[in-house]
């Protein structure tokens, strides 16, 4: 006999599906000033030794816009598979 779902199994079950769609969705972030996609954001990094490599453990809100050289107010802009092959080439 099956066992019958928790609650608790269909919400991780629904929350890995969410995950997975999240990490499946691309997106870019745009300047709203001069729509340049060269933005940076602030981040705080630690040093781990063992990897010898920078570990983020956070992002900032507040970010940059290369292309007009000035802070950013950006807009996060959900891009296409297809679409997302050719802006990162």
């Amino acid at each position: 006999m099956e066992r019958r779902q928790s609650p608790a199994d269909i919400g991780a079950k629904n929350k890995a599906t969410q995950l997975m769609s999240n990490a499946e969705k691309k997106i870019i972030y745009i300047c709203k000033r001069c729509g340049s996609d060269q933005i940076t954001f602030d981040a705080t990094a630690y040093w781990d030794v063992e990897k010898q490599d920078f570990v983020l453990t956070s992002t900032q809100d507040a970010s940059w816009c290369g292309g007009c050289d000035g802070e950013a107010s950006v807009d996060e802009v959900e891009v296409e598979e297809k679409d997302f092959a050719e802006i990162t080439a």
